[in-house]
């Protein structure tokens, strides 16, 4: 579960990291993340390289680096439910902080 709340942001993994400005009400909204899944993200930043390597063929490198500043800002929060901007922007380089909000109906991206 824990990598779909890292990908899935209504936007799935694409070339334009923006962050749409809309709530989501799902049913882990605001739920603390459990202690498994807790686990697994601290595993997961503790050894980049694996996954990295991995994705690396399918995805460009500021779609990964996005995905890890999200399992970073998930951890930061402790609970489950949408990012705004400056939660993910902590989590990046100056030079990748490109994360802009999106509304709901701009189909301009």
């Amino acid at each position: 579960m824990a990598g779909t709340e890292l990908v899935d942001n209504g936007h799935s993994l694409p070339a334009d990291t923006g962050v749409v400005e809309k709530r989501f009400w799902v049913p882990l909204e605001q739920q603390p993340i459990s202690s498994l899944n807790d686990a697994r993200l601290h595993r997961m930043l503790d050894n980049e390289e694996p996954p990295r390597k991995s994705l690396k063929e399918h995805l460009e490198p500021e779609v990964i680096d996005g995905l890890f500043a999200r399992a970073k800002a998930l951890l930061a929060r402790g609970s489950y439910g949408n990012f705004t901007v400056d939660e993910i922007n902590a989590h990046l380089r100056p030079d990748q902080q490109r994360l802009r909000p999106v509304a709901f109906d701009d189909v301009s991206q």
